[in-house]
């Protein structure tokens, strides 16, 4: 059944083929091209083995269930992935649409994750952009709430229990703990803040923060 072996990069493998997921010593299943049917990751080079057959199209997604224990070396493994899709892509949007599925399927806790942007045409106002969950609210004007007050003030908000954070916003009820993370492009300017809620309290602390910090500078910042 099977007619070849060919061996590419993660990142290209992705914009060859649009791979669902690529993910480290796992066998995956692509879909959309008609003779690919599995690829092998290694995880010490980030190589992938198609291996092509004439049958039907196959399609699965499978969500990691096998992310390190410690959250830190979770993140490290994620954002190792993230910037291996994202290499050669330039599309703002479509990066960050990138970074919110991964990061909300890397992550139990991550219940709303997702970008509210700089609406260029308002006055201090952003705008949801791209996310995964569910309807977020579509404008928040600076220093309102938690992503308002991260956009106002330029730092990361960590809130541990959101009813008591002053002005919150509860675009869904069942958000407990929120961490909010600005985001700069290479020349320093605002562009958007990351927001993620939980539905437990207190699911954030220094190590999400430094993490996603780091991540949106190596996406869209100075070390992009």
């Amino acid at each position: 059944m099977v007619n070849g072996i060919r061996r590419y990069s993660v990142a290209a493998a992705w914009r060859k083929y649009g791979a669902a997921r690529l993910r480290p010593q796992k066998t995956v299943v692509y879909s959309g091209h008609a003779d690919l049917w599995l690829a092998v990751v290694t995880s010490s080079t980030y190589s992938v083995t198609i291996l092509t057959s004439d049958g039907p199209d196959q399609m699965s997604y499978i969500p990691r269930d096998d992310r390190p224990v410690d959250k830190a070396e979770a993140y490290l493994e994620v954002e190792s992935e993230i910037l291996a899709v994202l290499e050669g892509e330039t599309d703002r949007v479509a990066r960050m649409a990138t970074v919110a599925a991964m990061l909300a399927d890397a992550f139990n806790d991550y219940f709303w994750t997702g970008f509210y942007v700089v609406d260029p045409a308002r006055d201090r106002e952003l705008v949801v952009g791209p996310y995964q969950g569910t309807l977020g609210c579509l404008r928040i004007a600076f220093g309102r709430g938690v992503c308002g007050t991260a956009a106002e003030t330029r730092q990361t908000q960590i809130v541990q229990d959101v009813h008591a954070f002053p002005g919150h916003i509860a675009c869904d009820g069942r958000s407990e703990s929120e961490i909010v993370v600005p985001v700069f492009d290479a020349g320093g300017a605002l562009i958007a803040v990351f927001d993620v809620d939980a539905t437990t309290r207190a699911a954030f602390d220094t190590v999400d923060a430094q993490a996603l910090e780091r991540l949106m500078a190596r996406v869209f910042g100075a070390d992009a």
